[in-house]
């Protein structure tokens, strides 16, 4: 995890920190106080003038949120909390 600090990052902000998340944590804050917590290439967007990727000059996907929200479709667009991720992670490993 020293080399792969934003691995460390991702890692810790997941749900379940797994069984190396002391080494995770220590990786992270290591890397914030060599670097002062700047994130590298894992987790931005390289774009150009018009919104497209430096590499594949693809367009940035956008979502299509209909205006004006229809109220049976707004669950979809909500974000959800800390509760309802953490109760459906529990189901997700109930199952599998």
């Amino acid at each position: 995890y020293e080399e792969y600090d934003e691995l460390a990052a991702l890692l810790q902000s997941g749900p379940d920190g797994g069984q190396d998340a002391d080494q995770a944590q220590a990786a992270v804050k290591k890397a914030e106080a060599c670097g002062g917590g700047k994130t590298g290439k894992m987790l931005t967007l390289d774009v150009d003038g018009e919104k497209r990727s430096k590499t594949t000059k693809r367009a940035i996907p956008t979502p299509n949120i209909p205006e004006p929200m229809p109220p049976q479709l707004a669950f979809m667009f909500t974000k959800i909390s800390p509760e309802q991720k953490m109760y459906m992670w529990n189901v997700y490993t109930l199952i599998f």
